[in-house]
């Protein structure tokens, strides 16, 4: 039997999680879960096959506890070590929050630059992002310095790159006839 993909598992229970909370009408809650939980480190080793199950839901128990966790994110963290795949938890969180924020009408662009923007550079670059994309934007920064200067915007898939080291790459290779 073929191993299913990091990706396809992310997205299935991601789906999985969205789908109950949606249901449960606890969808913000377990947004605020997916937050808290991406901090947390220590949850690797509820992976960790030398735990009992016992042991495992009293580590889990404590987490809840902890973090104020909503029954449905703390059920979804039991099906994930039932179904051995609690390891791509982050890559889970990762797209149930971009399910999440998708649903909302909200669009996170990544922005790589060497150095953050000024707040009225970033407010002209969000105002112009929300009417191109009509919808809600929110930025999240990459620092890159490799990029001498300008900018790249990930948005989903798609990727603008304005940077400096990307104009002298184009410069070069017009220049070598490419």
């Amino acid at each position: 039997m073929k191993k299913a993909s990091k990706i396809k598992i992310a997205k299935t229970y991601a789906d999985a999680l969205f789908e109950a909370a949606l249901t449960a009408k606890c969808l913000k809650e377990v947004a605020r879960d997916a937050c808290a939980l991406k901090n947390i480190d220590c949850l690797d080793h509820l992976a960790s096959p030398f735990l009992s199950n016992k042991q495992k839901d009293e580590l889990i128990d404590i987490v809840q506890k902890k973090l104020g966790l909503t029954k449905t994110s703390t059920d979804f963290l039991r099906i994930l070590i039932e179904d051995k795949v609690l390891l791509h938890l982050q890559s889970v969180l990762d797209v149930f929050n971009n399910r999440f924020l998708d649903y909302q009408g909200i669009v996170k662009v990544i922005i790589e630059t060497v150095q953050p923007l000024t707040k009225a550079q970033e407010q002209i670059l969000i105002k112009g992002l929300e009417k191109k994309l009509k919808k809600e934007v929110i930025l999240d920064y990459k620092l890159n310095e490799s990029l001498l200067g300008g900018l790249i915007l990930h948005i989903g898939s798609i990727e603008i790159d304005d940077s400096v080291l990307n104009k002298l790459k184009t410069l070069e290779n017009m220049m070598k006839g490419c």
